[in-house]
């Protein structure tokens, strides 16, 4: 026969465990953004230097702008979302997801504010990588009333006495 303190402490454990899931399950979408569609923005552009652009698959386009130049770490970065065509008046929610590509940096995500027209704005920073210059990926989020459009922009990031040096 199991003893009663046995079995009640193998019960707590398989109900913490499937709370554990249901947490894991429920905030997933925070950790790892939902897409239904997913665009690639011109490999060429550098967000150090200039905005850059996305097709999106309606014709429209969807350019992303971080400042000041070249972007830098551990202060204040502008944001500016600027969506065209169709899309433009659908998207209800915009976000910038910040993810390190080679080390995990954390929950770095900052959802922007909607100034009409398809445009969006806001401010965030992102974390010092102590080994020096992090490639980062700057995913954003569009979300409208059927889909998720996800698009990864690439950027690097110098370490923080950089920051303040011009672009080369």
């Amino acid at each position: 026969m199991i003893p009663a303190r046995s079995l009640f402490v193998d019960i707590a454990i398989l109900l913490a465990l499937a709370a554990i899931a249901a947490i894991g399950y429920l905030y997933s979408p925070l950790l790892l953004p939902k897409s239904d569609i997913s665009v690639r923005p011109d490999p060429a552009c550098d967000l150090n230097r200039e905005a850059c652009r996305a097709r999106l698959p309606d014709g429209g386009e969807v350019e992303l702008s971080l400042s000041p130049h070249p972007i830098p770490v551990a202060r204040p970065i502008k944001i500016q979302v600027q969506v065209s065509g169709p899309t433009a008046a659908t998207v209800d929610r915009m976000e910038v997801d910040f993810a390190g590509t080679t080390m995990n940096m954390g929950y770095n995500r900052a959802t922007l504010s909607p100034l009409g027209n398809g445009r969006f704005t806001g401010e965030t920073s992102i974390p010092l990588c102590i080994t020096g210059h992090m490639t980062w990926q700057g995913t954003l989020i569009a979300t409208t009333d059927r889909q998720h459009i996800t698009v990864p922009f690439e950027f690097e990031a110098p370490i923080a006495e950089d920051s303040g040096s011009t672009a080369r």
